[in-house]
C-alpha cells in the first residue's frame, strides 16, 4: 500500500472513543477474558497508533512542501522588489546628463591683412595732392630675366619750405618701417641742391619717395612726391612683356635690361590688320633705378596675329629702314628721317 493509500484508510478509521466503547462492551459482554488475548490487544493497539502518527507525521511533512515553496517563492519576489526598487531609485536619483555643448570659438587670424598700394599712399601722404605721374623704380620679378617698371597704383606730392622736406620724408620713412617696409636710400640729401630718392619694399607693395628742390635755392619751395604700386601689377605686367623680351636680339638682353611701359601702349596702324608698340628699354643700377635716357625698342604686328622686332632707337628711324611691305605697312604715315629732312613712311 502507498503513502496515499494509508493516510486515507487512517483518516477514515473510526473514532477512537467509538473503538473504546466497542472494546468496553464487548468487554463487558465477555463473560471470561483471557489475559494473553487483552494483552494482544493492547499490543495490537499501540501498534496501530504507532502507524497513525507516523503516517499523519509523514502526510503533514508532504503537506509543507508546497508550502514551503510559496514560502520561498513570496521571500524571491519581495528580494526581487527590494533590487527592483533600488535599481529605479538609482535611475530616479542619477542625475540628468547634459549633453556636450560644442562652441565654436572664432580663430583670430595673427596674419596681418594684405596691404594695397593705395592703402599704404593714403597713410603715409596725409594732406598731400594726388598725383599720378610719379615715376617707379624698376623691379626683377622671380622667374623673368628682366626688369620691368610701371607707373604707380597711387600716387601724391606735397610743396615744403626748403627746411621741412627732411622731416617730411623721415615722416613718411617712419610710418613705411612701421608696417614691415624695408628701406634702400638710393640718393641721399647731401646738399642744397642734390635730390633724394629712397625705396621701400615689402611682399605685396613697393613705394618709391623722392624730393625735389628748388635748383641753387636752398629756401626756395621742395616739392616731397610718394609713389606705391602693388607687386601683382609688376607681375602681370612682366608676364606680357616676356613674349616681346623673346624677340630681342641676342645683343639687347642684358643682365640689368628694364623694359618700361606695358603692352597697353599698343596701337593700331593706318593699315588694316597692322598694329605697332613702342617700349622703353634701359640699364638698371644696383638701387633698381632705370636709366631713363634709355632706347625706344619697336615692335610691329601683321595681320596674323603675329609680332615681330624692328628695331631699337633714340632718335626718329631712317626713312630706309622702312624696307619691306610689312614695314610699310605697318608704320604707314609715321615720320621718319629722309637724309636729315623729316617725311613720313610712303607704301
Amino acid at each position: 500500500m502507498s503513502d496515499e493509500e494509508k493516510l486515507d484508510a487512517i483518516e477514515n478509521l473510526p473514532d477512537n472513543s467509538e473503538h473504546t466503547g466497542a472494546t468496553m462492551g464487548q468487554r463487558e459482554g465477555t463473560v471470561s477474558v483471557t489475559n494473553d488475548h487483552s494483552l494482544d490487544d493492547v499490543k495490537r493497539d499501540n501498534d496501530f497508533a504507532a502507524t497513525s502518527h507516523a503516517l499523519a507525521k509523514e502526510k503533514t511533512k508532504r503537506r509543507s512542501k508546497p508550502l514551503l515553496v510559496l514560502l520561498l517563492a513570496l521571500l524571491m519576489a519581495a528580494l526581487g522588489g527590494v533590487a527592483a526598487l533600488t535599481v529605479y531609485k538609482a535611475y530616479i536619483e542619477k542625475p540628468a546628463v547634459v549633453p556636450a555643448i560644442t562652441t565654436t570659438q572664432a580663430t583670430q587670424s595673427t596674419t596681418a591683412p594684405k596691404l594695397t598700394a593705395t592703402s599704404v599712399l593714403s597713410k603715409i601722404t596725409p594732406g598731400y595732392t594726388v598725383k599720378n605721374d610719379a615715376m617707379m623704380q624698376a623691379i626683377k620679378v622671380a622667374g623673368y630675366d628682366f626688369f620691368t617698371t610701371v607707373k604707380p597704383a597711387a600716387a601724391a606730392q606735397k610743396e615744403v619750405a626748403y627746411n621741412q622736406s627732411s622731416v617730411e620724408t623721415a615722416t613718411i620713412a617712419k610710418s613705411l618701417k612701421e608696417m614691415g617696409f624695408a628701406e634702400t636710400i638710393v640718393q641721399p640729401d647731401t646738399d642744397a641742391d642734390s635730390m633724394y630718392v629712397a625705396h621701400y619694399t615689402e611682399k605685396d607693395v613697393v613705394c618709391r619717395v623722392t624730393t625735389t628742390k628748388t635748383y641753387n635755392n636752398p629756401a626756395g619751395k621742395h616739392l616731397v612726391d610718394a609713389g606705391c604700386q602693388d607687386m601683382t601689377v609688376y607681375t602681370a605686367n612682366a608676364k606680357s612683356l616676356q613674349p616681346f623680351y623673346e624677340l630681342f636680339p641676342t645683343s639687347f638682353k642684358v643682365e640689368q635690361l628694364a623694359l618700361i611701359g606695358t603692352t597697353s601702349q599698343a596701337k593700331p596702324s593706318k593699315s588694316t590688320g597692322y598694329t605697332t608698340l613702342q617700349l622703353g628699354s634701359g640699364g638698371v643700377d644696383e638701387h633698381g633705378e632705370a636709366d631713363a635716357g634709355g632706347a625706344a625698342q619697336l615692335f610691329y604686328q601683321t595681320p596674323d596675329k603675329t609680332w615681330h622686332y624692328f628695331t631699337g632707337t633714340q632718335q626718329v628711324v631712317p626713312c630706309s629702314s622702312y624696307n619691306t611691305a610689312d614695314l610699310k605697312k605697318a608704320y604707314l604715315g609715321e615720320k621718319c628721317d629722309n637724309n636729315g629732312t623729316e617725311s613720313t613712311v610712303a607704301i
